[in-house]
């Protein structure tokens, strides 16, 4: 059970769903087309840290 738990930890990590249309978006991806869903070209929230890195 604790194998489970941190596995989907990990997986939890990598994913991210999509506000708007509910898709699975893969947060490398997300993050190189600036926090836009791919789907539905709806803009997800940006911690501060990617803001700043963006601005950099």
């Amino acid at each position: 059970q604790n194998k489970k738990k941190i596995d989907y930890v990990k997986i939890n990590r990598l994913w991210v769903q999509c506000d708007n249309c509910e898709s699975l978006l893969y947060i490398r991806f997300l993050r190189e087309n600036k926090s836009v869903c791919e789907e539905c070209g709806y803009y997800l929230q940006m911690n501060s840290s990617d803001r700043i890195e963006l601005l950099i």
